[in-house]
């Protein structure tokens, strides 16, 4: 966490326990997706390398797995398959997912659902997109299930929590560079005002105010326009 908050040109090490969240987050979605196709990614923490890359200003972290290996679902009825999803996502969590995000948020210096906030409002941006782009409606019908199963069936222990961290009510903001159109309030602060290069808070914050975020709106319309 000290290296990457340097790369990050951070002010405090907090910054880098919520970039590297948000970007666990990719990781979370892409072993979803391959649920959703009945394929299920071999993972534990020994085959996963964390990259750092410079290229863009956010710089991301990328998580690899060293070797790909997929296991098919077995069955065939839906129900069968939605167990085996759910047992699926069950391993993943308690065994991979929750153990990197506390030993984050205990290096980084900050709640575990403060972490937990940045991966689910990441899941949920991301989907939106996927539901935009799916190619059939059986595609798209699979995605809200998945997603249902995730937030719904599994149990808050799973995730060191005593509420499921993807059951969250969303609040929606207007967007300011695609007018007619919202976007998700954060689930909780991503810590970009720590940043040297940055120094403030994003539009989208759960911290700042109406007035605040009004404001945040009418610059970016400038910057934009």
């Amino acid at each position: 966490m000290t290296d990457y908050c340097e790369w990050l040109e951070g002010r405090e090490k907090r910054i880098s326990g919520t970039y590297f969240s948000s970007f666990l987050g990719l990781f979370c979605i892409a072993y979803q997706y391959a649920l959703m196709h009945r394929m299920k990614l071999q993972v534990t923490v020994d085959t996963i390398s964390l990259y750092v890359t410079r290229a863009d200003k956010k710089i991301p972290l990328i998580f690899v797995l060293d070797e790909i290996t997929m296991e098919e679902c077995p069955y065939v009825e839906e129900e069968q398959v939605n167990s085996w999803r759910k047992e699926a996502l069950i391993q993943f969590y308690s065994e991979i997912i929750t153990p990197l995000l506390q030993s984050a948020a205990q290096s980084a210096g900050l709640p575990n659902g403060q972490l937990w906030g940045q991966i689910a409002t990441r899941m949920y941006n991301v989907h939106d997109r996927l539901l935009r782009e799916a190619d059939s409606e059986e595609e798209r019908q699979t995605l809200l299930e998945c997603l249902d199963l995730l937030r719904d069936e599994i149990s808050a222990e799973v995730f060191g929590r005593t509420r499921n961290p993807f059951l969250i009510r969303f609040t929606w903001l207007d967007d300011p560079l695609k007018p007619g159109e919202k976007m998700r309030r954060k689930a909780s602060c991503c810590q970009a005002y720590l940043r040297f290069d940055t120094c403030n808070y994003c539009y989208s914050c759960p911290k700042i105010t109406k007035e605040q975020r009004e404001e945040k709106r009418l610059e970016k319309i400038r910057k934009n326009s």
